[in-house]
């Protein structure tokens, strides 16, 4: 790798999105959930009702993505996105909770975005982050830096919170197939860029600003990656 880290090499490994609401008692309405799966099918092939944690859960079929939606709050998360259906889905699920649900405003939204570039080994990508950023402080210690972690947050105009962490992992992808589950894990430097606000607006508004400030965030670290 030469310590160095191509932009064209990376990729959007994971996108999560969710919503806080004030309790919605019409989630104790099972016609409003019915209008809720219903309104999801198309996109999610197994709707179940988690009774023990009281969540109504929806899956596509190979595991890629799956909704959560609870009385207070809903999640979306889906493995290996183009951002631009992570986005289109995350609207339609939201879409169809706020409106079934009669959720007027939202207590606080937020999205995380998983970059990641594949190296050879976790030692191989440390040794990056090493390079990159924790060069001089490994001289003043002279020691080793082992598990190099770079962590943040920033702040953009008075409403939106990006939390930066740069990171080695070990990822792991399941693949359902008809002859059964796949496993398979690589290992990754991740940018996990998580943008959130509590401001009260439209959940398409922010989902759309958000990815659009993660994937200027994400350029600007890997500015540094590369310098």
């Amino acid at each position: 790798m030469g310590n160095q880290l191509d932009r064209t090499d990376i990729r959007l490994v994971r996108a999560l999105s969710q919503v806080i609401y004030d309790r919605s008692f019409l989630f104790d309405d099972l016609k409003q959930i019915n209008y809720i799966s219903k309104g999801l099918k198309g996109f999610f092939g197994q709707i179940q009702k988690d009774e023990q944690n009281g969540s109504l859960i929806l899956l596509q079929p190979d595991g890629s993505s799956v909704a959560i939606v609870n009385a207070e709050s809903t999640s979306l998360d889906m493995q290996d996105p183009i951002l631009f259906d992570f986005e289109n889905l995350s609207k339609l699920v939201m879409d169809q909770v706020s409106s079934n649900l009669d959720v007027e405003e939202y207590i606080r939204m937020g999205t995380r975005l998983f970059f990641g570039k594949i190296v050879d080994s976790i030692a191989e990508g440390q040794e990056l982050l090493s390079e990159k950023f924790f060069k001089r402080f490994q001289g003043s210690f002279q020691k080793a830096i082992n598990n190099p972690t770079l962590a943040f947050t920033l702040q953009q105009g008075d409403d939106y919170y990006i939390n930066v962490n740069l990171r080695t992992e070990m990822n792991g992808q399941i693949s359902i197939s008809s002859t059964g589950a796949e496993h398979k894990q690589d290992a990754y430097i991740l940018i996990d860029i998580d943008v959130f606000t509590n401001r009260s607006e439209s959940y398409g508004s922010f989902v759309e600003k958000s990815n659009k400030i993660a994937v200027e965030t994400l350029d600007q670290m890997l500015g540094l990656l590369e310098g």
